[in-house]
C-alpha cells in the first residue's frame, strides 16, 4: 500500500470505530449521582430527578412495582399495557448486572439539568444493545450504581428501558419523551388519571401512539 493509501486506510478507521459502536448501542439510561468524600450522598433516575410532578410511593419489589405501572397502564391503553408487560417479562432474562465498570456515556439523554454542586454528575447507568449474538444480553446495567438505587427507582430504570426501547423503534432519536413518559407512569397524579386525561397527556408528547 502507498504512503497516501495508508493514510486514508488510519482516516476511515478513525470514523469507523465509532460508527460500529453507535450500530451497536440502541440506547441508555442515567442516573444522578452526588458523591461526598468518596460516599454516593444521592442516586437517582434521571427521569424522576427532573419531573415536577409528585411520585408515589411503592412497595419493596422492583419486578412487582414496574408490573403495577404496567397494569395500570392497562386499564387506560390496554394493548400498550399488555405490550409492556410481556416485554418485562422477557427482559428479566435479557439483563447483565456487571461489576467493576464503567459504561460509557451514550449521547442520547439530551439533559438541561443536572444538581448543583462540585460532586454531582449525571452518569450512565445502562446500556441497551441494539444488536446482540445468541444468548448475549441485551441489557448492560452498572451493579454498583443499581445496588444503591432504591426499589422505586430500580422499577423506574425497567420501565424506562422498556418505554424508551419503544420510543426508539417508532422514530425518536433521544431520551426526552420515554423520561417524561415514565415519570408520568410513576406519578401520583397517573394514579387517578381518566381516559381522555391520559390520551391528552399522550397527544402532547407528539409520539405515534393512538387511542384503539
Amino acid at each position: 500500500m502507498n504512503p497516501i493509501g495508508k493514510v486514508i486506510f488510519c482516516v476511515l478507521g478513525l470514523f469507523a470505530i465509532p460508527a460500529f459502536s453507535q450500530n451497536r448501542v440502541g440506547n441508555g439510561g442515567n442516573v444522578i449521582l452526588c458523591e461526598e468524600k468518596t460516599q454516593v450522598s444521592r442516586i437517582e433516575l434521571l427521569d424522576f430527578f427532573e419531573t415536577h410532578l409528585p411520585l408515589i410511593e411503592l412497595g419493596d419489589n422492583h419486578l412487582q412495582i414496574a408490573r403495577k405501572r404496567f397494569e395500570t397502564l392497562g386499564t387506560l391503553d390496554s394493548s400498550l399495557g399488555q405490550q409492556y408487560l410481556s416485554r418485562l417479562e422477557e427482559m428479566k432474562a435479557e439483563i447483565s448486572l456487571r461489576e467493576g465498570v464503567e459504561l460509557v456515556p451514550v449521547a442520547d439523554s439530551n439533559h438541561i439539568l443536572k444538581p448543583a454542586g462540585a460532586g454531582c454528575s449525571v452518569q450512565q447507568i445502562a446500556i441497551r444493545k441494539k444488536e446482540v449474538a445468541e444468548k448475549e444480553p441485551r441489557f448492560l446495567i452498572n451493579k454498583k450504581y443499581w445496588d444503591l438505587l432504591s426499589h422505586r427507582d430500580q422499577a423506574g430504570l425497567l420501565v424506562h428501558e422498556i418505554v424508551y426501547e419503544h420510543f426508539y423503534k417508532l422514530g425518536e432519536k433521544n431520551s426526552d419523551k420515554a423520561r417524561i413518559f415514565t415519570a408520568h407512569l410513576f406519578s401520583k397524579k397517573f394514579e387517578g388519571l381518566s381516559k381522555a386525561e391520559h390520551w391528552k397527556f399522550v397527544t402532547s408528547l407528539k409520539v405515534p401512539l393512538y387511542q384503539k
